[in-house]
């Protein structure tokens, strides 16, 4: 009859969610391996010393923001993932500056240089003001 055949679809239609959906959070455990992998090679190009996040708008910088703000959530992150990021040599769980950021704070800006020669300096007129 009908049930058993339906019943039977259904199964099959599971059977074929439930596979596609494994073959999904494999691509994904391999993409975010992938990443890692991006991630490390990132920082190590750094070389010693204090490391940069990615530049904004990034596929790189994208994987970054999204396993902090995880670590926010709820759910938190899984530990695993935890765990891969934090062997990476440069890894924040804050955000850093990016390599640019970092490069428009080591050059003053003339807004900057402007400010600081508009800043008011107490002069003493005539010597003997207040004597």
């Amino acid at each position: 009859g009908g049930l058993a055949s339906g019943g039977g679809l259904w199964w099959e239609m599971q059977g074929r969610s439930y596979m596609m959906s494994r073959t999904l959070d494999k691509e994904k455990e391999e993409e975010f391996y992938q990443r890692i992998e991006e991630l490390k090679q990132y920082y190590a190009a750094q070389g010693p010393g204090s490391k940069h996040d990615p530049d904004k708008n990034t596929a790189l910088s994208f994987f970054v923001n999204v396993h902090r703000g995880m670590r926010l959530l709820p759910t938190g992150i899984p530990a695993w993932k935890a765990q891969a990021l934090e062997s990476i040599d440069g890894w924040s769980w804050t955000s850093l500056p990016t390599k640019s950021e970092q490069e428009r704070s080591k050059v003053p800006s003339a807004a900057a240089a402007g400010a600081a020669a508009a800043t008011p300096v107490a002069v003493e007129i005539g010597g003997a003001a207040g004597k």
